[in-house]
């Protein structure tokens, strides 16, 4: 675990979004010194404890978002259309370099070519191409279920801990909105537990669901706000089982970056050509290497392969 120890270190603990004709004042500042403030390493993925207090900031960050709507009566997508866009995973033809979708396809393709021969190459074409317009399209702003303003980006290192003199964990806090979406909370929630929490932890995922709901019900309601006239349960776990096919997809893409050995992740931050080439035109060479070397890597990226390949390989 590391902690932040500077004497002048302050950060934000709620979103302040601005564009130019889109704010929203809702923050405010603590200074961590007077704090035991603390993140998870790299390597680190949420057990159960930490998993549920992420959950609860999550739940009050979109209630927060949802009485915001209430009381100023207006249409987020209506109002504020220029932020309701993906900026992680979409595709523009007319950029089609920009996206992660784009490089991280071309990086794993390379590797399945290479390494999953028992496959042809025009199955693992077809297996990508149907995971890519299927993440593109679960990403959007959806036509069928409830949208809120989500963090977009729900994975250790954007979640700080506040801890007691017992090093339990006892509130969250978000940082780096840059990657905000507009789509169902369970894109946010299913995002969460696939990318950021270990295996034991997301065997427990029913409860984990329930104490975000829980906890987003008992924030509206002290706005008076009944949860049922926004979204049901029921339509929030069957919104949860529409988007499984997402967890498969967010799963592969953030292991392939955020399991990435240390070695081979600090050979391409001092490296700009390796880095653009990368992330910009999808060059494997670097995320191949770390493959072939590091056998517990290895094992990470053939299971998120495997999965996707029964999932998405038909």
């Amino acid at each position: 675990m590391s902690f932040i120890t500077s004497e002048i270190c302050e950060i934000v603990l709620k979103n302040k979004l601005k564009t130019e004709n889109f704010q929203i004042e809702s923050y405010s500042i603590e200074n961590c010194n007077e704090e035991v403030i603390g993140f998870h390493a790299k390597e680190s993925l949420f057990d159960f404890q930490h998993a549920s207090v992420a959950l609860i900031t999550l739940a009050d960050f979109h209630a927060t978002f949802l009485i915001q709507q209430y009381v100023e009566n207006f249409q987020f997508d209506e109002k504020y259309e220029e932020v309701c866009f993906e900026s992680l995973f979409f595709q523009d033809d007319e950029t089609i370099h920009e996206g992660l979708v784009f490089s991280f396809n071309n990086i794993l393709k390379n590797i399945c070519y290479k390494y999953f021969n028992k496959f042809t190459k025009n199955f693992i074409d077809k297996t990508f191409d149907n995971l890519k317009l299927t993440t593109i399209e679960l990403l959007k702003k959806s036509k069928i279920h409830r949208n809120f303003l989500l963090h977009g980006d729900p994975w250790g290192n954007n979640i700080l801990f506040k801890y007691n003199d017992n090093n339990q964990p006892i509130e969250a806090i978000l940082v780096d909105f840059q990657a905000i979406r507009y789509a169902p909370p369970a894109v946010e929630v299913l995002h969460f537990l696939n990318v950021g929490t270990t295996n034991e932890t997301l065997l427990k995922q029913d409860e984990l669901k329930d104490i975000y709901f829980s906890r987003l019900t008992e924030t509206l309601a002290l706005k008076h706000i009944d949860i049922n006239s926004i979204l049901t349960k029921e339509d929030f776990l069957k919104s949860c089982k529409d988007f499984i096919g997402l967890t498969v997809a967010l799963r592969l893409y953030y292991t392939t970056l955020l399991r990435l050995p240390m070695n081979h992740l600090k050979q391409i931050q001092k490296d700009a050509d390796a880095f653009l080439s990368m992330f910009v035109y999808g060059d494997s060479e670097n995320i191949q290497k770390a493959f072939e070397e590091d056998k517990i890597y290895q094992k990470l990226l053939i299971d998120c392969l495997e999965n996707t390949f029964q999932c998405f390989g038909n």
